[in-house]
């Protein structure tokens, strides 16, 4: 284990709030840790994200264009989203070898990503 290695899970969707406010927690933690965050790769254009934070990107959930609303009907477009993005995940994890792992807005609102989460 790493102590100062710290991975920072942050689903933004859509949300560049959600976003920003994750990137200034990462620029503040990075201060005392080395910090890697991972984000969806089709999320919000990403602006001012400081040098001391390294990013990795997942492959982003089937959501609707025109909403925030996941996909559910393509099924199985679902299933492996997540197992694409939760093998990255541990990927990241074993690479890593954290002390510090945060998940951003987990268990609140995000059980239908709990595939990618729980194994952790």
């Amino acid at each position: 284990m790493n102590r100062n290695a710290l991975m920072y899970c942050c689903r933004s969707e859509k949300h560049i709030g959600n976003l920003q406010r994750s990137i200034e927690l990462a620029r503040k933690l990075s201060e005392s840790h080395n910090v890697t965050m991972l984000i969806d790769e089709e999320g919000p254009v990403l602006v001012d994200v400081p040098e001391s934070v390294q990013l990795r990107m997942l492959p982003a959930p089937p959501v609707d264009p025109d909403s925030n609303v996941f996909e559910f009907g393509r099924t199985e477009d679902f299933k492996a989203s997540i197992i694409a993005r939760r093998d990255l995940i541990l990927e990241v994890l074993e690479e890593l070898k954290p002390g510090v792992v945060i998940t951003d807005n987990f268990p609140f609102n995000q059980q239908r990503l709990q595939g990618e989460v729980l194994p952790l």
